[in-house]
């Protein structure tokens, strides 16, 4: 599962998520870090991975 990556050595930002393992999986709590809405900025366009009110993810643009 994902890692906080919270040292700055590995060129990472401070608090990353990181993928281990072979499978690409990245694990959810870490990547909303305790947040109802993170912006992700993907090959030059924005979108919103927010919580619903059941506990879902919802990715909107």
């Amino acid at each position: 599962m994902a890692e906080r990556d919270s040292s700055n050595g590995s060129g990472a930002p401070p608090n990353a998520v990181r993928v281990s393992g072979t499978d690409g999986c990245v694990d959810g709590e870490a990547l909303m870090n305790g947040m109802n809405e993170i912006r992700i900025l993907f090959r030059g366009q924005k979108y919103r991975l927010s919580v619903t009110g059941s506990g879902k993810l919802l990715l909107t643009k």
